[in-house]
């Protein structure tokens, strides 16, 4: 529909890019015309030209030829630039809307579902739509210039034309409307296979320790078949509108070719006719061809609009990032002590269930070492995640040196604060790259941050850390 085609005909360029391909398009393709009915004129005169007039219609057809080389290289070098830039502003803004998305959003929608949005759906938007664009952009007006031409040479084939259109885009439509659904059940039996293969890939010593390797073999089995089953049917739908055109194509070439068969006195100029028929039974090919795009096409817009759902209300966001009170906490070099205080503060991780925590009262100096002590599912945790404001307290509120913290943006509150986690996270690389992902500080800064907790005894031996390699899932680490 409109709402999701619209994002990325905005990301496109929007009505400036349609009226640029328009033009680049028409241009290219009427000299492709053009070229073959000067060709065709040349030959019928060859006979009466002199040296000089046969030279300049070769050098005309030379310069229609490369006019329509260049224009043609034009719209495709245009249509790749515009292709590749929306494909990165779709990515972008389906990114940053995921990362604003809450802890919840991703506890509670599987791993698998993210991922087959971001691979497979992304990667036809990316990849595909850049070659279909510019295929729909080429093959159309190939089309339009041969019924044109048709049309012009020999117009009694024209209400056959018509008819045929007609009937094209009847069968384009009825394709389509049968096609996205099964496309949109096939990518979403697409889910269930990548969230199998990460729990699997994440759980391969316990399932070989355990002997389930059977049992995920069969799980693997089933919802491949499933998926199979889905792709193969939306393959046969193709398939069958490929044939159905080449059918209707093959019809309107032999209209052509019995019109101009029982009507041949009617035609003075054969070249001009030998054109026509060309154009006829070439006709067939490039209308294949467009209906296969056209398919592609639809196909790629269900991806489309699967990835513009995380785009959508139905990811919640966060709550701000950056509010206008963080300046001036920056500028009161804000935390200066670090108390934190907890009052009456309750917190549920969903409306719909009971508080986690419930009216907890909480007062920590700045530079006290406190320890919490509890069962399991007593809350400890909790705390953690309502001072990082992974999920907002819903009564009472937490002050660190007196700041509300609900009252600061989110981005500034977790700077100013550091945690390490139950579950460690290291990224495959050096030390280096660990300390500083962003590369924000230069390498002195990092040996001094070595030596000051005592890692290393020295900066040479701090140097020498930072190029450590760390490998893949930390597989050069002891756990020891």
């Amino acid at each position: 529909g409109k709402e999701v085609l619209l994002p990325y005909y905005n990301a496109l360029g929007g009505h400036l890019y349609i009226v640029t391909v328009i033009t680049m398009a028409l241009a290219a393709y009427s000299l492709m015309a053009a070229n073959d009915l000067w060709l065709a004129g040349w030959v019928t005169d060859i006979e009466t030209l002199s040296q000089e007039d046969n030279t300049s219609r070769a050098m005309g057809y030379i310069g229609f030829s490369f006019s329509q080389f260049v224009g043609v290289l034009l719209l495709s070098a245009f249509n790749s630039f515009r292709t590749t830039k929306a494909g990165r502003v779709i990515h972008d803004q389906t990114v940053t809307h995921i990362l604003h998305a809450p802890m919840s959003w991703y506890e509670s929608t599987p791993s698998g579902r993210i991922l087959s949005r971001f691979s497979g759906d992304l990667s036809l938007v990316d990849h595909h739509f850049a070659f279909i664009v510019d295929d729909l952009c080429h093959f159309s007006c190939i089309i339009l210039a041969f019924l044109v031409v048709i049309g012009m040479i020999v117009p009694q084939i024209i209400p056959v034309l018509i008819v045929a259109m007609i009937l094209y885009g009847f069968q384009v439509l009825a394709v389509d409307r049968t096609n996205r659904e099964v496309k949109r059940a096939t990518n979403t039996a697409l889910g269930p296979v990548m969230t199998l293969v990460q729990e699997t890939v994440n759980s391969r010593a316990l399932i070989h320790a355990m002997g389930f390797e059977d049992y995920f073999s069969n799980r693997m089995y089933g919802l491949m078949d499933q998926w199979s089953r889905y792709n193969y049917f939306s393959c046969s739908v193709i398939n069958a509108g490929y044939t159905f055109v080449n059918t209707l194509a093959f019809l309107i070439s032999v209209s052509s070719a019995c019109v101009v068969l029982f009507n041949r006195q009617q035609f003075q100029n054969p070249a001009m006719v030998g054109v026509a028929l060309g154009y006829s039974f070439l006709l067939p090919y490039f209308l294949g061809l467009f209906s296969m795009m056209c398919q592609m096409f639809l196909v790629s817009v269900t991806s489309l609009e699967r990835i513009l759902q995380y785009q959508s209300k139905e990811v919640p966001s966060d709550p701000a990032w950056h509010l206008p009170g963080d300046e001036k906490l920056a500028k009161d070099k804000w935390p200066l002590v670090g108390n934190v205080k907890y009052i009456d503060m309750s917190l549920r991780y969903r409306p719909n269930l009971p508080t986690a925590v419930n009216n907890v009262n909480l007062d920590i100096i700045g530079g006290e070492n406190v320890g919490v002590i509890g069962r399991t599912g007593a809350g400890k945790s909790t705390l953690m995640v309502a001072l990082f404001r992974l999920v907002d307290a819903c009564n009472g509120k937490i002050l660190i040196d007196g700041v509300d913290i609900s009252n600061i943006g989110l981005q500034n509150l977790r700077k100013k604060i550091a945690i390490i986690p139950q579950r460690s996270l290291m990224l495959e690389g050096n030390i280096k790259h660990n300390l500083d992902p962003f590369e924000k500080y230069d390498d002195d800064a990092l040996q001094n941050v070595l030596v000051d907790v005592n890692l290393c005894k020295n900066k040479r031996g701090a140097e020498k850390m930072l190029r450590l390699s760390i490998g893949p899932n930390s597989s050069s680490l002891s756990a020891g």
